[in-house]
């Protein structure tokens, strides 16, 4: 019986020239031969006012691939927007600056459940029953309780899409008007479940984490964490947001997969360090024409081969 795969979704359009190139390079990389069995579309949503790069109009070529320019920054558009593209019912929705193997994504799969989202990053929002304070915090240990999962790394249903579109406009509105780019709270307090299934370290690449170890200024390539109230702005989000669908229940179930020998090869031959020092040092027009060219007069099936990841 063959493993149920998933559509894709990444959302780019950062004008930051980092975050453009980690988005085409990536794209390259779920169209390799260890996605092939869990990724069935890569739908790359351009979230920008700004035009395509001219660079990206290579992956319309392939079969697989869809790219919708939305001519507008609003985060609803990556679940309002995206469910008439959806093909299989269960979507992935990853950030563009994150990577992570076949093995997670078979390990989410796995875990899928028909009424909970699914994501491996955890936070707990709620009212203190004490200081009645909102409480926003981002949890770090398997055991401690949570009541939302971060979009970096999502699995979701159709179901949930559709529960997302039908929330109030005025919600909708909230997410366009403020700035702590809550679209991902209002996801986790319409649905009625989440679960966060932890992966083994090896089998995520966090391009932010591992390219800000070389570089300190994170600014240089751009982001929605940046702002420096970012955590009281979202428990603002939270509280405003409740007010309308109530508190998400805060629960400490994991997930985990067990890791393989196989599988933790994943992140070794994966060379972040060349691409973290390639986009230190070289403008976005370089970087894009020299990732195209790895592909160029090949077909889908052709190209993984060139690739940087040859196993997952």
């Amino acid at each position: 019986m063959a493993e149920e795969r998933v559509t894709l979704l990444l959302t780019c359009g950062s004008s930051a020239p980092l975050r453009i190139t980690w988005c085409y390079r990536i794209i390259q990389l779920y169209g390799t031969t260890p996605f092939r069995p869990v990724i069935a579309k890569r739908l790359v949503l351009w979230n920008s006012v700004q035009p395509l790069p001219a660079a990206f109009d290579h992956f319309r070529r392939f079969n697989d691939v869809e790219i919708l320019e939305t001519n507008s920054s609003s985060l609803n558009n990556r679940w309002i927007g995206t469910l008439a593209h959806t093909p299989t019912f269960w979507l992935l929705n990853l950030d563009d600056d994150i990577f992570v193997s076949a093995h997670g994504i078979r390990c989410l799969v796995a875990h899928r459940s028909a009424d909970s989202i699914l994501g491996t990053y955890g936070r707990l929002v709620m009212e203190s029953p004490i200081s009645k304070k909102i409480v926003y915090s981002v949890i770090r240990s398997p055991s401690a309780f949570y009541s939302m999962v971060l979009p970096r790394i999502m699995l979701l249903s159709r179901w949930h899409l559709r529960l997302y579109s039908n929330a109030s406009t005025h919600l909708h509105q909230y997410v366009d008007d403020e700035e702590s780019h809550s679209d991902d709270i209002l996801m986790n307090f319409v649905v009625p479940r989440r679960l966060r299934v932890i992966l083994p370290s090896s089998w995520i690449v966090d391009l932010d984490k591992e390219c800000s170890r070389r570089e300190r200024s994170r600014a240089s390539w751009g982001g929605l964490g940046l702002h420096p109230n970012r955590k009281e702005m979202r428990a603002s989000a939270g509280q405003y947001f409740a007010r309308y669908t109530g508190w998400p229940t805060a629960s400490n179930v994991t997930a985990q997969c067990n890791e393989t020998r196989q599988a933790s090869k994943f992140k070794s031959t994966f060379n972040y360090a060349s691409w973290c020092h390639d986009l230190l040092h070289h403008n976005t027009s370089q970087l894009l024409e020299g990732s195209r060219s790895t592909l160029r007069h090949t077909s889908a099936h052709s190209a993984s081969r060139q690739l940087p990841v040859q196993g997952s």
